[in-house]
């Protein structure tokens, strides 16, 4: 969940307090190519409950033709654009043992 990992981000350790001291995590892990959550690209999904590890070589993601869109003209008084991506993809499990859910508390 977005909350989740916006919570992770800002986590900070070895402080005297909550607002004190080094990042769990440093850095930006989602504004760069890779996290240092493990060396891990880390993806924010809406509506997973779980957080999911899948190894690469177990899965395989097919994607569709990907279609790009903006809207600009209906939101134009407030100097807003909405963009959407949007393309029909299948995740294909070659190794169960290479997707594993992370049990929540």
């Amino acid at each position: 969940m977005p909350a989740d990992a916006e919570e992770l981000d800002l986590t900070r350790v070895g402080g005297s307090t909550v607002d004190d001291g080094p990042f769990l995590l440093g850095g930006a892990p989602r504004g760069t190519s890779f996290s240092p959550l493990w060396d891990m690209d880390v993806v924010v999904g809406q509506g997973i409950t779980d957080p999911v590890v899948l190894g690469t070589s177990a899965v395989v993601l097919y994607l569709g033709s990907t279609r790009f869109d903006s809207d600009g003209l209906t939101k134009f008084d407030t100097n807003e654009i909405r963009f959407r991506l949007e393309a029909p993809c299948l995740l294909v499990v070659r190794q169960a043992n290479g997707v594993y859910v992370v049990a929540g508390s």
